[in-house]
């Protein structure tokens, strides 16, 4: 019988899962309460007869059920909406977010509780459930709603803050206490890790997922999904960043394929049955009895769930320019707790910093709060009607102006193409410095991990360290050649915003000067010293590193274009993995420029029918990395494209502006034409 164990009690789980569904579904009800209660059901009848064999084997597929709740997650969050949750939405899950860490955390001094037991609590009660409120919604048909896009919005933020809640409660859970050094280390480490793992991502997931994808075997891509996810998963934990984390971020990469449709109806059934899996496991490790004698707790943690969230997300959603009642129904909306709560607290139980009845109390809050959110959804505008009446009508007035005030203050607000290429540069100049963070910190655990492999070389010369720091140096100079051209973009962009060149020049120009120079030399010693700092458990004795600085800076000065044409090709593949989303997260040609040189000019050349580009998209034609200049819009009978897509055909006549130096201009010129009428020097 003992052979058989296992799948009996898989048996039993799923069988009373798939009850608990139907009866669920009959009343409807989120399945996910039928899934917790049918192992509320089996932990109860468990005190009577042993239903389960084997619980330690139930709670290893529920691990695989995280996995892939959080991957499925990941995968509909997709990098490009955060482009549409917009301002309104990341104000919102910030300020419900931090108000609800706090107030778990005053609920749990108050309790008596240790400051990491409070933390927890906090963490507990903060995020609001993407799954409850989609199928809420979806139920009710208004998933298409103005408040509901903002609702769904304002969730996507919360996961990922929670995602990162995650990655840092499992450090202070780890060491058992709350230090400062330790969070902004975690907080570092945290961020390199994101940084390498989206970006080389990026560049590697979805192409090779493509590449998969073209063989039609829908067993292949399925095998290539579930591996690049538990390899992922795996890296996390190595990391002790929590399997969460990899697994969310992963199916967030992966949205980002081609594939992305056939991924997600390959995954869903796995995502299924183990998640059903996952929230039975849930409902087992619920006591009734430590419930009841804790019911006090129940009911304040519960009320300070609805009233909380519904105070803060709805204040929050008329700050940020709504008017009363959507405010009001984003309030009802994000009432409510469920899977991250869960997932939460289960990490409170795995590193024992949690009283036993912690766990039992998330698992009935979030129950509650699932069960009464659709209603206080449903009666939402009925409650703005009721808080509408209770509230003088010179309040009414001072409100309904504000939200006047806020809508045109938005619209006034609206971002011009400066500030797009200020954040662009940002942008940039954050990811370089990423990856430069991730090299060094990956080749000291090199020197760490294996001390003994460059043991011979000279200790006169510095010993292992000497190599290790001029390999690393060498690994970073394309993305510090990369940084130092943001550098002088953005102190360009400056100082043309506070000192606009006069038309004929004039005493405009030594401050516009003073001003690029000041920004490049600012950005350049803070960025040294950034790598000195990094570098410091590898630093080779001065007069070597002294020497080998001025190697690298040799080398970067030789090999400064070869290195501009590899970032350029890595731009690239990322503008292929965002053909055709939005203009603010695409790499096209122009946002993704990395320099704003003094001599730079705009130049125009027509395409003759003769051409060779003639049929070809911008992504084939690579023009900056042959020739350096950058193409900025394409004139078509009349008609300007500013910033064409990577996927846009060239066509005979098209009149191309370009950006660049002189030679680069002229070396595109005879690239793009054939024609003698276009040769070099005409349409200028």
């Amino acid at each position: 019988m003992n052979d058989y164990a296992f799948l009996q009690d898989l048996a039993v789980i799923i069988t009373l899962a798939g009850a608990a569904a139907l009866v669920c579904q009959w009343l409807k009800q989120p399945r996910v309460i039928g899934y917790i209660l049918a192992g509320v059901f089996i932990s109860w009848l468990s005190n009577w007869t042993p239903v389960l064999a084997n619980k330690a084997s139930i709670h290893t597929l529920a691990e695989l059920g995280l996995i892939f709740l959080l991957f499925s997650i990941g995968l509909d969050f997709n990098l490009r909406k955060l482009r549409d949750v917009g301002f309104a939405a990341l104000g919102i899950a910030v300020v419900d977010v931090a108000v609800m860490l706090w107030l778990g955390f005053m609920i749990g001094q108050a309790f008596g509780w240790s400051l990491v037991e409070s933390l927890f609590l906090g963490a507990i009660i903060c995020d609001s459930s993407t799954i409850i409120i989609t199928k809420v919604l979806g139920e009710m048909d208004q998933k298409r709603e103005a408040y509901a896009k903002l609702i769904l919005g304002t969730t996507i933020v919360e996961d990922l803050l929670a995602v990162v809640l995650i990655a840092l409660l499992t450090g202070i859970g780890i060491t058992g206490n709350v230090q400062a050094s330790m969070v902004f280390t975690r907080l570092g480490g945290l961020a390199v890790f994101l940084v390498v793992l989206i970006v080389g991502g990026l560049l590697s997931v979805p192409r090779l997922l493509n590449t998969v994808g073209r063989s039609r075997s829908d067993e292949l891509l399925t095998v290539t999904v579930t591996g690049l996810c538990f390899a992922v998963v795996l890296l996390g934990i190595l990391l002790n960043l929590s399997l969460a984390l990899g697994a969310f971020i992963i199916g967030a990469i992966m949205a980002e394929s081609r594939q992305h449709v056939r991924i997600e109806m390959l995954t869903d059934p796995l995502r299924d049955v183990f998640g059903a899996v996952f929230f039975v496991a849930v409902g087992l490790m619920v006591n009734l009895q430590i419930i009841y004698a804790n019911l006090g707790a129940l009911l304040l943690l519960t009320g300070v769930v609805i009233l909380g969230k519904f105070t803060t997300c709805t204040v929050g959603a008329f700050i940020t320019g709504n008017d009363r009642e959507t405010a009001v129904r984003v309030g009802c909306g994000m009432a409510q707790i469920n899977e991250f709560a869960l997932i939460i607290a289960a990490l409170g139980v795995t590193l024992n910093v949690t009283r036993e009845y912690v766990y039992p109390l998330a698992v009935a809050v979030a129950v509650l709060t699932t069960f009464i959110n659709p209603y206080l959804l449903r009666n939402a505008p009925r409650i703005a009607c009721y808080l509408d009446a209770i509230l003088p009508r010179s309040v009414r007035a001072g409100l309904s102006n504000y939200t006047r005030w806020a809508s045109r203050f938005e619209t006034r607000g609206a971002p011009d193409a400066v500030r797009k290429a200020v954040n662009r540069s940002l942008m940039i100049i954050l990811i370089n410095v990423g990856w430069i963070a991730a090299i060094f910190i990956v080749t000291a655990y090199l020197a760490r991990r294996f001390p003994y492999v460059l043991a011979g070389f000279p200790a006169a010369l510095g010993g292992p360290n000497t190599v290790l720091w001029f390999a690393a140096a060498l690994a970073i100079i394309p993305f510090l050649v990369a940084t130092l051209r943001k550098l002088q973009a953005l102190g360009m962009i400056l100082a043309e915003i506070k000192f606009p060149q006069a038309p004929q020049g004039g005493r405009a120009s030594i401050p516009r000067v003073l001003t690029e120079l000041a920004v490049l030399l600012t950005g350049s010693v803070v960025l040294m010293l950034f790598i000195l700092m990094l570098s410091s458990a590898i630093l080779p004795p001065w007069p070597v590193l002294l020497l080998l600085m001025l190697v690298i800076a040799l080398i970067t000065s030789l090999l400064w274009t070869f290195n501009i044409r590899i970032y350029a090709k890595a731009q690239t593949a990322l503008r292929e993995v965002f053909a055709g989303a939005h203009e603010w997260f695409s790499l096209h040609p122009i946002s993704a420029m990395p320099y704003f040189f003094k001599d730079a000019r705009l130049g125009t050349v027509v395409v003759a029918r003769e051409s060779r580009v003639v049929g070809q998209i911008v992504r084939e034609l690579n023009l900056r990395e042959q020739t350096g200049a950058t193409i900025i819009g394409i004139e078509r009978q009349g008609i300007m494209i500013i910033n064409p897509e990577a996927n846009e055909t060239f066509r005979p006549g098209d009149r191309v502006m370009l950006l660049g130096t002189g030679g680069q201009i002229e070396n595109a010129r005879a690239w793009l034409c054939l024609d003698p009428a276009c040769a070099p020097g005409a349409g200028r």
